[in-house]
């Protein structure tokens, strides 16, 4: 049940509309409620709570995920 996740500062630095980041909290909120997808599933949802996060507001760095199963 262990995962690796790796992930470049565009995650945690997409802002919303008002210029606040989507942060390390929102992140890791997401990944406690989704713990039990795979690793697909679990990007899909970061992901998606980013893009939530800053509807229609320019971004300005790239985003990058990488999500390991220990299987």
């Amino acid at each position: 049940g262990d995962r690796l996740v790796a992930f470049t500062d565009g995650v945690i630095e997409a802002r919303s509309p008002l210029g606040e980041e989507f942060g390390e909290d929102r992140l890791v909120e997401v990944l406690l409620e989704n713990a039990g997808l795979p690793a697909s599933g679990i990007e899909s949802r970061i992901l998606r709570g980013a893009e939530e996060w800053t509807p229609e507001a320019e971004q300005e760095d790239d985003v990058t995920l990488l999500i390991l199963n220990d299987k």
